[in-house]
C-alpha cells in the first residue's frame, strides 16, 4: 500500500502529469466552448452557407500548417537541445515566418480571383479579405503558441486560448441574440487571432534582437537546416492529408454536402481532443529525453491509450442519436460520416506516442516516406470512388489509408527500436541520419 502511495505523490509531483492536466483541461474548455460555437453556424447558416465558412475556415487552418513547414516541430526540438540559444533560434523561427506570410498574401492578392474562378468557385472572392486576415492571424499565432508549449509554459497558453475561444462563443452568441447569423457577419470570427498576437509584439522584439545580436553558429544553423527540410517534406504531406477528404469532395460535391461532411467532422471533437492534449505534451517531453530512453518511455505511454481508444470506441454508437437532436434532420448524412471518422480518429490516437518519438529520434525522413504513402493512397482510392459514393467514400478512404499508415510506422518503431538494443549507439553517436539500408523500412507518419 506504501508502494502505491509513494508512486501517486511521484506522479502528481511529475512536471509531464501537471502539464498534461493542464493540456487536458484546456482541450475540454476549449472543445466545449468550440462546439457551442459550431452549433450555433450549423443550425443558424444552413448546410449550404455552413459548407462554404467551413470551406474558407478549413483552408485558413491547413495553409497556415502548411506554410509553416514543420518549423514548430524544428523549433521545439532545437530549442530544448540549444537551451543558450533557444530565443536566437525563436528568432529566426519567426523571420522565417514572417517572410513565407508576405509572400502567400502577395500571392493570393495577385492571383486568388483567378484561381477561384479556374476552381469553378467564383463565389468565394469576395471572402478573399477575411482568409488573408485569418491566414496571417493563425499563422503568427502559432508561434506563440509553439514558445509557450517549447518552453512548457501550458497554464500560460491554456489561458490565452480559452480567453480566445471565449471570446469567439461570445461573438457567435451576440449574433444570435441579434439574429445577425449571417455569412457576413461570421467571417469577422477570422479577425480575432490577430488581436491576441498583439501581446506577444515585446517577446518578437526579445528573439528578434536575440537572433541579430548573438547569432547562431554555423554547426547549429547547418543541424537545423539538416532535420528542417525533412520537417518540410513531412509536413506538406500532414497539411494536406489532414483535409485532402474535404478538398477532393469540393471537386465533385455542392457546398451542402460539404457542410454535412464539416459537421461531421465537428462532432470528432469528442475523441479528438484527447490526442491533441497528449502531443502538445509528449513533444517537449521526448525533446528533452535522452534518446536510449525514449523507446520505453514511448511503450510505457502507448499502453494505458490503446486501452483508453477501445473504450472511446463506445462513442460510436451514440451517433445516431444526438446528430439529428444537435444539428436537425438536415445533416441526418452526417451520421454515418462521424461514424467512420471516429475510428480513423481512433486509429491515429494509437500511434500518437510512437509518432511523436520519431522527432527526436531525428526520423522525420522515414515518417515522410510513410505519410506520403498515406497520401497516395487516399487520392487513388478517392478518384475512383467518390464520384459514386460521395461522403461515405471519402470517409472510408481515410480510415484505409490510416491503417495502412499505423502498419508501417509501428514496424519501424520496433526495427529502430531492436536496432538500437543490439548496437552500441548512445545519446553522445546518435545523429539524424537514416539507418544503415539493411536496417531500415519505409514508413511514414499521421
Amino acid at each position: 500500500m506504501q508502494k502505491i502511495t509513494d508512486y501517486l505523490n511521484k506522479l502528481t509531483k511529475s512536471r509531464f502529469v501537471k502539464n498534461l492536466g493542464i493540456t487536458f483541461s484546456e482541450n475540454i474548455v476549449t472543445k466545449l466552448f468550440g462546439f457551442f460555437i459550431t452549433l450555433i453556424l450549423i443550425r443558424n447558416l444552413g448546410p449550404e452557407y455552413y459548407g462554404i465558412y467551413s470551406f474558407i475556415f478549413i483552408n485558413i487552418i491547413v495553409l497556415s500548417l502548411l506554410f509553416d513547414f514543420g518549423m514548430e516541430n524544428t523549433a521545439i526540438r532545437f530549442s530544448n537541445r540549444y537551451k543558450e540559444s533557444q530565443n536566437s533560434i525563436f528568432g529566426l523561427y519567426f523571420c522565417t515566418k514572417i517572410i513565407i506570410i508576405l509572400a502567400v498574401v502577395l500571392s493570393v492578392v495577385f492571383c486568388g480571383k483567378h484561381f477561384l474562378i479556374n476552381l469553378h468557385k467564383p463565389a468565394l472572392i469576395r471572402y478573399i479579405p477575411f482568409f488573408l486576415i485569418g491566414f496571417v492571424g493563425e499563422s503568427i499565432f502559432y508561434v506563440n503558441d509553439t514558445y509557450l508549449q517549447c518552453v512548457q509554459k501550458f497554464q500560460t497558453r491554456a489561458i490565452i486560448n480559452i480567453t480566445r475561444y471565449i471570446t469567439v462563443f461570445s461573438f457567435a452568441l451576440l449574433m444570435f441574440l441579434l439574429h445577425k447569423v449571417s455569412l457576413a457577419y461570421v467571417t469577422l470570427i477570422f479577425i480575432i487571432p490577430i488581436v491576441f498576437t498583439l501581446f506577444f509584439i515585446p517577446r518578437y522584439y526579445i528573439f528578434l534582437k536575440a537572433f541579430f545580436q548573438e547569432k547562431l553558429s554555423k554547426d547549429i544553423l547547418k543541424e537545423i537546416f539538416h532535420y528542417e527540410k525533412w520537417m518540410l517534406v513531412l509536413s506538406s504531406a500532414n497539411s494536406i492529408s489532414g483535409r485532402i477528404d474535404l478538398y477532393m469532395l469540393s471537386i465533385w460535391v455542392s457546398y451542402a454536402s460539404i457542410g454535412v461532411y464539416s459537421a461531421a467532422t465537428s462532432l470528432l471533437s469528442i475523441v479528438s481532443f484527447l490526442p491533441n492534449v497528449l502531443g502538445k505534451v509528449m513533444l517537449p517531453k521526448l525533446a528533452e529525453t535522452n534518446i536510449n530512453k525514449i523507446f520505453d518511455l514511448t511503450l510505457k505511454i502507448t499502453i494505458p491509450i490503446l486501452g483508453l481508444a477501445g473504450v472511446m470506441l463506445l462513442a460510436i454508437p451514440v451517433f445516431p442519436y444526438i446528430v439529428p437532436v444537435l444539428f436537425g434532420h438536415k445533416y441526418d448524412g452526417a451520421i454515418l460520416i462521424v461514424q467512420i471518422l471516429t475510428v480513423c480518429t481512433l486509429l491515429a490516437f494509437m500511434v500518437l506516442p510512437i509518432e511523436q518519438s520519431m522527432y527526436p529520434l531525428g526520423k522525420p525522413k522515414q515518417i515522410s516516406v510513410f505519410r506520403y504513402i498515406q497520401l497516395a493512397i487516399v487520392i487513388i482510392l478517392n478518384i475512383f470512388t467518390i464520384p459514386t459514393w460521395g461522403m461515405t467514400a471519402a470517409a472510408t478512404n481515410v480510415v484505409i489509408a490510416r491503417i495502412l499508415y499505423n502498419i508501417m510506422l509501428t514496424g519501424y518503431f520496433f526495427k529502430l527500436k531492436n536496432y538500437y538494443a543490439n548496437s552500441d549507439n548512445s545519446a553522445e553517436t546518435f545523429t539524424t541520419e537514416p539507418l544503415p539500408v539493411q536496417k531500415q523500412t519505409k514508413s511514414e507518419i499521421s
